[in-house]
């Protein structure tokens, strides 16, 4: 594993006592602040961080679309229920009809 100390380290011009002493060193490659003891990752270490990432990234998509087809799924249940829902109403309902069956006619004296 090769690794160099960074040469383009330049301390931050702050009057501020307060201010951070860390390094402004900007690594291309991993895109962060490198503090002044770091070193430079090696080719090997960013193929492997790269490599990684596009794994991350595949793994990212693949539950994007598992979670998309759960969300497909549990509307189709929904709808379902609904569905079902609306059979039982219809069966529930009450249906009545008046039909004259006999007629009776009577008299007080």
């Amino acid at each position: 594993m090769r690794s160099t100390k960074s040469t383009n380290c330049r301390k931050p011009k702050s009057p501020n006592p307060y201010a951070s002493s860390e390094c402004f060193c900007k690594d291309a490659f991993v895109g962060r602040i490198l503090q002044p003891d770091e070193t430079v990752p090696s080719i090997e270490e960013l193929v492997v961080k790269v490599d990684l990432q596009q794994r991350i990234k595949e793994m990212e998509a693949e539950r994007a679309k598992l979670r998309d087809g759960l969300f497909s799924h549990q509307d189709r249940v929904e709808k379902d229920k609904e569905s079902l829902l609306d059979q039982v109403e219809e069966q529930l309902k009450l249906s009545w009809n008046v039909q004259e069956l006999m007629t009776i006619h009577w008299t007080v004296t």
